[in-house]
């Protein structure tokens, strides 16, 4: 056998597990001793105590940030946003305005590495004032974000989704020109083009009707898996 250690170029590495199509544990290791490489077949608990013994810490997350994680290496984070008023960038009669306006309550999910692409984002909202996993997800009554909820950045730069980036990534979002792309189906009120609704509103003290959101059909859990690529 040929020293996998090499050939894969681990040079401070001792050993290396590896998940067996069948769904085994392949175990091997470089022998103190006489230098050579060793492999045996392990059993799943005794994996599970392997990692057991590994601390794991996040430290502290930042305002908001209510799950984080990595899929494949890709790193990625969910983000609440309370009800709240928010300064968006609305594009009317193709000029650029800030509006000012409360919003219901969101969930703002990032998945992406710092490789050149930044972060892609989902967007999504809810009836209550408190995150909960299990309600229903509802459109975010907003422009520039499709049927899954996925958001169209245009040439803005782009940060990784790690959970430290989130209060830039949000305000990313914010500073964004809100166009007609995907204007429709946001709103029951005007349900050919939101920013209609959201210029209606600008600048009330009332809260978003939520009776106005649109469903999609999913609950934010499961919105968050598919926006991380977990199905």
């Amino acid at each position: 056998m040929k020293d996998l250690f090499t050939l894969l170029e681990f040079a401070p590495a001792t050993a290396a597990l590896f998940f067996t199509e069948e769904g085994h544990f392949l175990f091997i290791h470089r022998d103190k001793q006489t230098s050579e490489t060793v492999s045996k077949y392990l059993r799943t608990p005794q994996v599970v105590q392997a990692f057991t013994d590994i601390s794991l810490d996040t430290g502290y997350l930042p305002e908001g940030v209510v799950r984080a994680g990595s899929r494949r290496g890709v790193p990625w984070f969910a983000r609440f946003i309370p009800p709240g008023r928010h300064t968006l960038q609305l594009v009317l009669q193709e000029r650029v305005e800030p509006v000012r306006v409360r919003l219901p309550a969101l969930v703002f999910v990032a998945f992406g590495a710092a490789d050149g692409r930044g972060a892609s984002a989902r967007i999504c909202a809810l009836k209550g004032r408190s995150f909960d996993p299990g309600a229903p997800a509802f459109h975010a009554p907003l422009p520039n974000a499709s049927g899954t909820g996925a958001v169209c950045w245009g040439a803005n730069d782009k940060y990784p989704a790690v959970p430290e980036n989130a209060a830039a990534i949000w305000q990313l979002y914010l500073h964004t020109p809100f166009n007609d792309h995907h204007a429709g189906g946001r709103s029951k009120k005007h349900p050919g083009d939101v920013r209609r609704t959201l210029n209606e509103r600008a600048g009330l003290d009332r809260p978003y009707p939520v009776g106005d959101l649109v469903a999609m059909d999913i609950s934010v859990d499961r919105f968050i898996e598919s926006a991380t690529g977990g199905g």
